[in-house]
């Protein structure tokens, strides 16, 4: 089994690397968090425009047709630039259940409207006029709220639980996280219209599905924050000097570097054998993806960490993109079920010899 890119992966990687490079440099990246909208909606617009909303999306509904394996390239990229949009929650969270509705998934593909995925919470549904449904509730802890145009609800109808596109409406409140590249939000519904895409009862196998999805896509953001933290540290301790040599010559400085190095390669294998796992049905898929997602948000807090600690004061200051990778990589860690959670569904199926987590 080959791992390594092919020569149009590689080519996908970089684009989208130079890209976030040019446009997100830490001090543009400040200036749009502090502005009103809080997110880049021309950077979004140029992603859209490069065919990345869609990439693993059937070509049928504007889609590039590839898969989860590529999709990873990508969001190691926006991780480690910590991309203030809903890439995350639009492309992967959202639209593969927008799927069952082409025109909405060709309206997230073009760019022309943003998405984010509610599950958690207490929403009821019931069947209105036409096909259309309302929807009672209220969902906590949505991410990206703030910057999603329409938001996917799970909730409960008399058939079961279904999946239904608010494509705008309720009221919104964004709170104040820490994390201000991925804010969190409240929506409570009293009776909006919304499009069902799963019926009551239909929708168990996609969102299994979409748990397994959701939990690689956040272990590729946080290999791409342990990367980037990486290269901070390894570049700091090269420049900088004391006693008339670079830190990076001191044990206490090269040791926690060659941690996260090693941190980095394990995640990285674990992250692309999810994804391959995904892509090719395989029946563990679920235990890959935990497994991904359990090792690779740690280790992006603890290469944060060390980084921080290799650049000594400066790492801990606002100016430092180290703050923002920090919490960026906390965020990940609660996100999908934190680590100490996975982990005990890995036990449990580890345990139970049945190897499979949905």
């Amino acid at each position: 089994m080959d791992f390594r890119p092919t020569p149009e992966q590689t080519m996908l990687r970089d684009q989208v690397r130079e890209l976030l490079t040019a446009r997100l440099p830490h001090e543009r990246l400040e200036a749009v968090l502090a502005s009103p909208a809080g997110w880049d909606r021309p950077l979004w617009q140029e992603l859209a425009g490069l065919g990345l909303i869609g990439i693993a999306l059937p070509e049928a509904v504007g889609g590039a047709g590839l898969g989860l394996v590529e999709e990873v390239l990508v969001l190691e990229e926006t991780g480690a630039a910590l991309l203030p949009a809903p890439y995350l929650a639009t492309a992967l969270l959202a639209a593969p259940l927008l799927a069952a509705r082409p025109e909405l998934a060709q309206e997230a593909v073009s760019g022309a409207r943003t998405w984010t995925l509610a599950r958690e919470g207490d929403v009821t549904a019931e069947p209105a006029a036409g096909d259309a449904w309302r929807l009672r509730g209220t969902l906590p802890l949505i991410p990206d709220l703030g910057s999603a145009d329409g938001v996917v609800v799970v909730g409960q109808a008399a058939g079961g639980v279904g999946i239904w596109a608010l494509r705008e409406g309720g009221r919104r409140a964004v709170l104040d996280t820490t994390d201000e590249t991925r804010r969190l939000g409240v929506l409570e519904l009293d009776g909006e219209e919304a499009i069902v895409l799963a019926a009551p009862g239909e929708a168990g196998a996609a969102l299994a599905a979409a748990r397994i999805r959701a939990r690689v896509a956040l272990a590729a953001e946080a290999l791409g924050i342990t990367r980037r933290a990486l290269d901070l540290g390894v570049e700091h301790a090269r420049t900088r000097t004391q006693f008339g040599k670079a830190i990076g010559v001191y044990q206490a400085v090269a040791h926690p570097l060659a941690d996260t190095y090693a941190d980095l390669e394990l995640a990285r294998s674990l992250v692309w054998r999810a994804a391959w796992a995904v892509d090719a049905g395989e029946p563990d898929a679920g235990l890959d993806a935990a497994m991904a997602k359990s090792f690779a948000a740690d280790a992006a807090v603890a290469a944060c960490e060390r980084s921080i600690q290799v650049h000594a004061s400066i790492g801990f200051t606002w100016e430092h993109p180290l703050q923002r990778l920090l919490k960026r990589a906390q965020g990940i860690a609660v996100l999908g079920g934190s680590g100490v959670a996975l982990r005990a569904e890995i036990a449990a199926a580890v345990l139970d010899g049945a190897g499979t987590l949905e």
